[in-house]
C-alpha cells in the first residue's frame, strides 16, 4: 500500500491552488473545473457478446468562476489581444492549475489550452461578491500533471 506524504500534516486543498492565466496569477478565481472522457463505443457483431471497443473520441471540458475584478482584467487583457481577430472569444489562452506544497514535496500541475465560451452572470442580493463563470473550450487534451489524457499517434506529423 503507498503511501503519500501530507502537506505539514493536510491534504492540499482549494486554498493550495495557484491558478495562473496565459501567465498571470489569477487569485479572484472562486471555482476551476476541468474534465476529460475518452467516449467509446461498444462494437457487436452477430452474437450476443460485445466483440471489443472503439478507439472512442477524446472530450475535455471545462469552466472557471471569477469574481468581477478578475473576470474584468481577463476580458480587458483578451480584448486587446482579440481586436484584430474579432472579439475576446477568438483569443486562445493558457491555463495552468498548480497545487503548490510547501516544503521538498512535488509541484503538481495540470494545464490546458482553450478559448472562452459561454459568459454567465447571476445578480442577486446577496452579501456575496459578484461574479462571472465562463465555459471553456479546450483546444487539445488535459495535462494531468503532465500527462496527456489522450494522444493520437496516427496524428503525429500530419497536417490539417
Amino acid at each position: 500500500m503507498a503511501v503519500f506524504p501530507l502537506i505539514n500534516g493536510f491534504y492540499p486543498s482549494y486554498a493550495d491552488i495557484v491558478l495562473k492565466v496565459d501567465g498571470f496569477q489569477i487569485v479572484g478565481a472562486t471555482d476551476v473545473s476541468y474534465d476529460d472522457d475518452l467516449k467509446r463505443s461498444a462494437v457487436y457483431g452477430t452474437q450476443k457478446v460485445q466483440l471489443g471497443l472503439t478507439n472512442g473520441k477524446y472530450v475535455p471540458n471545462g469552466s472557471i468562476t471569477l469574481l468581477l475584478p478578475a473576470a474584468t482584467f481577463l476580458l480587458a487583457t483578451l480584448s486587446t489581444v482579440g481586436l484584430a481577430l474579432g472579439g475576446f472569444r477568438f483569443v486562445p489562452f493558457a491555463v495552468t492549475v498548480s497545487y503548490q506544497p510547501l516544503g521538498p514535496l512535488p509541484l503538481v500541475t495540470d494545464a490546458f489550452e482553450c478559448y472562452l465560451g459561454k459568459q454567465e452572470a447571476k445578480n442577486k442580493v446577496s452579501d456575496d461578491p459578484s461574479d462571472r463563470t465562463f465555459g471553456l473550450y479546450l483546444t487539445g487534451a488535459i495535462l494531468w500533471n503532465g500527462s496527456p489524457g489522450a494522444l493520437d499517434l496516427n496524428s503525429i506529423g500530419a497536417v490539417a
